[in-house]
């Protein structure tokens, strides 16, 4: 039996099924004593202006990942003319091993793409210097 609830969302036998085409929600966020903390109940695509090194980051209502279900979100670090560092947590793992060189070029943004999967982060360079 399926119901169909908003749009396309779908319940079928207790499971929810979303359209491959959704509206996420995009929050602008802000570095606060070099701690960057990201709420991701509340949106799932971050914007951050880059005024200082980040020398903390935070995931607070991170969904549990299990079966087909994943949580992701997306970062967009936006370049204020100046050199600027991501301290990522140690469950954060880059391809080949090295977390990338955020670009500092005023205006320049680089996009960051994060799922998880048990206790660690995929992390991914989804654009440098856009």
């Amino acid at each position: 039996m399926s119901i169909k609830v908003q749009g396309t969302t779908v319940i079928s036998d207790g499971s929810v099924f979303y359209p491959l085409n959704t509206v996420d929600r995009a929050s602008t966020v802000s570095i606060s004593s070099g701690t960057l903390t990201l709420d991701l109940q509340a949106s799932s695509i971050f914007e951050l202006n880059l005024t200082s090194n980040v020398t903390s980051l935070t995931l607070n209502n991170v969904a549990s990942s299990s079966g087909t279900n994943v949580t992701s979100f997306t970062l967009i670090t936006i370049g204020d003319g100046t050199a600027r560092t991501i301290a990522w947590p140690g469950t954060f793992v880059w391809p080949g091993g090295t977390a990338p060189t955020i670009t500092s070029t005023y205006a320049k943004r680089d996009v960051f793409v994060f799922f998880y999967e048990n206790t660690v982060w995929h992390a991914f360079i989804a654009g440098q210097n856009l």
